[in-house]
């Protein structure tokens, strides 16, 4: 090793070991993002470091969720970045990010040699997600059940290690991922409980994830005068070991002789393992000043091996073995062991695109595509079922099943400038496929069909949109644009061995559906002068679901509508001075056909709301050119619950969510900035009852350095 890279090697380790003792974060919620120094700096190494705390008073889990920052202390380094000469046309260079007790890491090194144009790569990234585990709540009883710490997280990861030359026209690279997910979620299946007096599902449930991918690519590309070429082969081994857990009925005692629990632990095993081969080619070719021609293929296969799959009831806790003497077990507590099986889909897309401008004012778009799909399902598993008698039985199921589809498609966008201080475009969609759907369920023990099912089916598809951008003076632009989407999805039902009115027939008795889709929009910017600006933007979007089911007319079975509005006003008084504000509204409903009925029960399940707003104000002031001030304040606010506990599952949020922050940015010198920053969290919510709320207060400082 030479003196010169030697060197380096120490002052680089020095800087890093200096981060780490420091320590940082950055919160994206609260905390903004790093000053960068300018790019005129000749420097080459950069670090960002930081140390902070933060104090929550209320629950730990939601403060974790919402801003993704852990409760307690954190820090590391958020950010270095090196680049040295270590020899003659070779160059190393360094990425770290070292964040403790916030879980986000990121470590990569490169070599370029400029003189091959050939680089090698390896890097290890990984960051930690949290969730929030809790449960449901009965507001007439005031009751919330608690079974386990709810501070859930997931680790997400990924190593690799690329290689790769980009010489004259030439470019090409080879890559080796593995990548990772390990970690408890929550999950929105909750349990059901009776204690309120009425059966509501408030028992919180989770996710246990495992999971593994290895993903090896190849990609390459050719590049010669008005010609560019490439593609690329990706080949993906998966691994899945996953449960989703369930408690039902905690806590209670079921009357009758013995006075027995009701209640019983539910798991989902899902285990399968996927190997995923895809290949991909592309091509583009300009021909003179006014036409350019593209065009890309691609073929897609997955094959799925299912091993040991299984949803079973126990007594003791999560995860059981299957117990067909569990007496706990209700009528209708369906579950399955023993799944095994084998899965293959197959996917062909091909593509071609023309931009071609004919005259000096016009410009269209054009592309048509062709796309078919396979797939064939063979599985057994072991039924496992409770009858009224409570007698608990198990039939040997095997299902099949064969799918095929075909769509071709065309887009055409046409846009004309010509007009004086008008912009004018259209967009003209279509697409068209058919396929055929074959299912079969038959018992192995005695070769009885429970199902044996031929389906076809149509999908048609248009797209019709239409837009307009206007300029009357320079400070003023406004745009406009609607559009209208149909989509139209036809069954037919070639043969069926189960009644139009059986339970073993759903979905299969929906005949025809039609989503229909008008949207427009607007939007106003203005510049007043004297540092001011405005913008303002109104989108509506209505969407309406009809439904044809066997043997009975359509039916209007929802409609979707939207509103959103949104503004944002700059001023710049003086160039010291920044103040900024913003404000969305979104008005969302969802009525289904039962919206409209007479019953309560109907009327409470058959509309909801999704309606929100947000606001943000930041205010930044320079002191001096070395230092600044900035304060910022932003908010979260909905209001959907609808409290229907008397009648059945209420669903729906009213929450608030609130921060308020300062900063004091100082540039000590050309290679070093420092900032304290003091933001206070209060996150209220009605739909819980109050036990997600908290107030928080965090603490961080950061000094950015380059060297």
């Amino acid at each position: 090793m030479n003196s010169v890279s030697s060197t380096w090697t120490i002052r680089h380790a020095g800087s890093l070991a200096a981060s780490l003792l420091l320590g940082v974060a950055c919160v994206a919620q609260i905390i903004p993002p790093s000053v960068y120094f300018s790019e005129s700096n000749p420097k080459e190494e950069v670090s960002s470091l930081y140390l902070g705390a933060s104090w929550v008073d209320g629950n730990d889990a939601t403060f974790r969720r919402i801003h993704q920052i852990q409760d307690g202390y954190f820090g590391g380094v958020q950010e270095y970045r090196g680049k040295r000469e270590m020899g003659k046309d070779t160059t190393m260079s360094l990425e770290a990010r070292l964040l403790f007790g916030n879980g986000a890491y990121r470590l990569i090194a490169r070599l370029d040699n400029s003189a091959t144009g050939a680089y090698v790569e390896a890097g290890w990234r990984a960051v930690r997600v949290f969730y929030d585990g809790g449960g449901g709540y009965d507001s007439l009883t005031d009751l919330r059940i608690r079974l386990y710490d709810e501070e859930l997280s997931i680790d997400r990861g990924e190593f690799w290690l690329e290689g790769g030359i980009v010489k004259n026209q030439w470019s090409g690279k080879l890559r080796y991922s593995h990548i990772y997910r390990d970690g408890k979620k929550d999950s929105t299946s909750w349990g059901d409980s009776n204690l309120p007096g009425g059966t509501l599902s408030i028992i919180p449930s989770f996710y246990d994830i495992d999971e593994i991918r290895d993903v090896i690519t190849a990609d390459f590309e050719y590049n010669v005068e008005a010609l560019t070429a490439g593609g690329g082969l990706r080949y993906e081994q998966i691994d899945f070991d996953n449960t989703r857990n369930v408690h039902r009925r905690v806590f209670e005692t079921r009357g009758g002789t013995g006075g027995s629990s009701p209640d019983r632990y539910v798991t989902q095993h899902d285990v399968n393992d996927s190997d995923l081969f895809a290949a991909h080619t592309y091509v583009e070719s300009r021909q003179g000043e006014k036409l350019i021609l593209t065009g890309a293929a691609s073929h897609t296969t997955i094959d799925t091996n299912m091993s040991g799959s299984s949803r079973i009831y126990g007594s003791s806790d999560y995860d059981p073995e299957y117990d067909p003497l569990y007496a706990t077990r209700q009528q209708r507590d369906e579950g399955f062991i023993d799944l095994t099986g084998d899965a293959n889909w197959k996917q062909f897309l091909i593509s071609g695109n023309a931009l071609y401008m004919p005259a000096k004012n016009w410009r269209l778009v054009g592309e048509l595509s062709y796309e078919n799909q396979r797939q064939d399902v063979i599985s057994e598993f072991g039924e496992t079922n409770v009858s009224a008698s409570r007698a608990a039985s198990v039939v040997d199921l095997e299902g099949m099943s064969e799918r095929d589809y075909d769509e071709s498609g065309a887009v055409l966008d046409l846009s004309y400038n010509g007009v004086p201080n008008w912009v004018f475009g259209g967009v003209v969609e279509f697409s068209s496929g058919d396929g055929g759907l074959t299912e079969d369920l038959i018992e192995v023990e005695d070769g009885h069909v429970d199902i044996a099912r031929v389906t076809d089916f149509d999908r048609d598809h248009a797209k019709y949109e239409i837009s307009a951008r206007w300029y009357p003076t320079k400070n003023v632009n406004v745009a406009a644009g609607v559009f209208k989407k149909v989509q139209e999805n036809d069954y037919d039902t070639a043969s069926d061995t189960t009644p139009p009115t059986g339970g073993d027939r759903f979905p299969a008795f929906i005949t025809r559906q039609k989503f229909t889709t008008d949207d427009f929009y607007g939007r106003v910017t203005y510049r007043a002068g004297s540092g001011i600006t405005f913008t303002g933007r109104y989108d509506y979007q209505k969407t309406d679901i009809e439904t044809e089911e066997q043997g009975l007319p359509g039916v209007l079975a929802g409609k979707l509508s939207t509103h959103m509005l949104s503004g944002t006003a700059t001023w710049v008084p003086m160039t010291a001075l920044l103040v900024q504000g913003s404000i969305n509204y979104v008005y969302d409903e969802v009525v289904t056909g039962t919206g409209n009925t007479p019953s309560p029960l109907a009327h409470a399940a058959g509309k909801f709301d999704n309606n929100y707003r947000t606001a943000s104000v930041l205010v930044l002031f320079a002191i001096d050119e070395q230092t600044d001030v900035q304060a910022d304040y932003a908010l979260y606010q909905s209001n959907n619950y609808r409290n229907v506990t008397a009648l059945t599952q209420p669903y729906g949020m009213t929450a608030k969510d609130e921060i308020v922050g300062i900063a004091l940015n100082r540039k000590v010198s050309a290679d070093m900035i420092w900032s304290l920053r003091y933001a206070h969290a209060e996150y209220d919510e009605l739909t819980s009852g109050g036990f997600r709320d908290f107030t928080a207060d965090l603490v961080y400082g950061r000094v950015q350095l380059r060297f």
